[in-house]
């Protein structure tokens, strides 16, 4: 990250660097480079980027999912009798139960989103402590995120942290990455590239299988 950080700015020197402008009101913050533009919500379908506003200026596209790196619960290892959904379409057979909730895309329904600017980049912070927890656990896990905005990039880097009450092993989080796309027999996209696969075309994702039924998805 640094090291990136370093080019960009060299490679701009004596030149004054592109303005990120930081728009903000009651329901989202919003983040604009020469290159992109999204929002943040504050309220309603809360955590990473809001569907459909990450806006690539060279090419006008837009992201077709849900939003983009969008946290929902911790998970364990192993099945139990806790309401955690078994449907081999949604979950696979990767056997996983409640640790602490509740979804914070749907469920947290604010958050106050923390702005810093530093020399070359805006960051914006979401936090949220989770208030539900497993029989035998505790509640009050802290999530973090943050989301990095550089002038002349056409991505953002998002990266998270938990800090948790428990002392668990193999404890897990379910997000929505990118893959999480609305469609119709895959006619909102190309393809879909992961980085372990390599580029995997859309007529793959005609009919609906479990992440573990094909590419570990």
């Amino acid at each position: 990250m640094h090291a990136a950080l370093l080019v960009t700015l060299t490679a701009r020197a004596g030149q004054a660097e592109p303005p990120i402008t930081v728009r903000e009101s009651d329901d989202y913050v919003e983040v604009e480079t020469d290159a992109l533009r999204a929002r943040i919500n504050k309220r309603g379908y809360v955590s990473g980027i809001a569907a459909g506003s990450l806006l690539d200026k060279k090419t006008g596209a837009r992201d077709a999912g849900f939003g983009l790196h969008i946290m929902d619960f911790l998970l364990g290892p192993g099945w139990k009798d806790d309401g955690y959904s078994r449907d081999p379409k949604l979950h696979g057979n990767l056997p996983r139960h409640y640790v602490e909730g509740p979804q914070v895309c749907t469920q947290a329904k604010r958050l106050t989103p923390e702005v810093v600017r530093g020399k070359g980049f805006v960051a914006v912070r979401l936090r949220y402590r989770f208030t539900q927890a497993a029989p035998g656990l505790k509640a009050g896990s802290l999530w973090e995120q943050t989301l990095v905005f550089q002038p002349g990039l056409r991505y953002v880097l998002s990266g998270e942290r938990i800090t948790s009450v428990n002392a668990l092993d193999n404890v897990c989080y379910r997000i929505d990455m990118p893959g999480h796309i609305r469609h119709k027999d895959g006619d909102r996209f190309a393809q879909v590239y992961l980085s372990y696969r390599g580029k995997i075309p859309a007529s793959a994702f005609a009919k609906d299988f479990g992440p573990d039924g094909k590419f570990l998805y």
